[in-house]
């Protein structure tokens, strides 16, 4: 999302909580943060009515929709946004949709969004580490991997084909979504319990690690300005990019959004992350691609 007609305004990337059956109308949930550039420019354009610029919905971090296994949503914070879209779409199976398990963590009911959301869930658990005196009804404390086993661990019965059959609580597909220590303890948890690493699937809020470079040094032409990088210093493409006084366009920094496509004109460049969605022959992505020979790329 580009925030406003300058070619200049900040581009950023932010997850779906809502979405018409005919896909022309979409509901973005951003928490305004304390000197967030792109959180205050989209309050800002929401108040007076502004413009911004979109490109269609991508990413991975979306429902699967023809499984038979347990759905299990586990959010924290305003990591609740996908989980609301992904309940809707979960409602809205023509099948015999499996069970739905919800488990989120906010620090009170003034801070839990969507809360009502969570109430309408047949299987919800709301944890509030610093709940008020009104806030009775939810559990006191930190989601823990203990407790996270005590609620996911026991045996659950699903309907596939019309027959119901009982299957372990390890069996379920997992959906993950919240700050980076959360998503790494729920993740560390559920493996400890036996859950297949490829069912469980996660959104992070910050971009992964960086990779190990594959070459010492690589020339890199941006349609004629030429910067040099090196191992040492390791930067992204976009970093080198902007180092060189260049402003590509960016939204998530992390392979999620896509705003940083551009072409490799000749090269090779490796992916760390892989980026979130598919890629034709010849593009690339700037913000998670590091250059793997010296490279010619082109600017969108």
């Amino acid at each position: 999302m580009r925030l406003g007609d300058a070619d200049d305004a900040p581009v950023r990337s932010w997850t779906l909580s809502d979405h018409d059956d005919a896909p022309d109308h979409y509901r973005l949930t951003v928490k305004r943060l304390a000197g967030g550039t792109g959180s205050a420019r989209l309050h800002e354009i929401g108040a007076r009515g502004g413009t911004v610029w979109l490109r269609p919905p991508s990413g991975r971090f979306t429902l699967k929709r023809d499984g038979f296994m347990r759905v299990v949503l586990i959010s924290a914070g305003i990591g609740v946004t996908p989980m609301l879209a992904m309940l809707k779409a979960h409602r809205a199976r023509r099948d015999s949709p499996p069970p739905l398990v919800w488990i989120h963590q906010a620090r009170s009911g003034e801070t839990h969004v969507f809360a009502a959301a969570a109430k309408d869930a047949a299987l919800a658990h709301v944890f509030y580490s610093a709940p008020r005196e009104s806030d009775a009804g939810h559990e006191a404390g930190r989601l823990g991997a203990e407790r996270l086993r005590e609620i996911l661990a026991p045996a659950y019965t699903t309907s596939p084909f019309g027959r119901e059959i009982e299957l372990p609580g390890i069996y379920s597909d997992v959906y993950v979504c919240g700050p980076a220590p959360f998503e790494a303890m729920v993740r560390d948890a559920l493996t400890a319990m036996g859950v297949p690493p490829g069912q469980i699937r996660s959104e992070s809020f910050v971009p992964a690690a960086q990779p190990e470079p594959v070459i010492a040094q690589a020339r890199v032409d941006f349609g004629g300005v030429i910067a040099q990088w090196t191992e040492s210093a390791n930067p992204s493409l976009l970093e080198l990019a902007e180092t060189a006084g260049l402003a590509p366009g960016f939204g998530c920094r992390s392979g999620s959004c896509g705003a940083c496509e551009s072409t490799l004109v000749s090269g090779s460049v490796e992916h760390s992350p892989s980026p979130a969605i598919p890629l034709a022959a010849g593009r690339i992505l700037l913000c998670c691609a590091r250059p793997a020979s010296d490279v010619v790329i082109a600017l969108d």
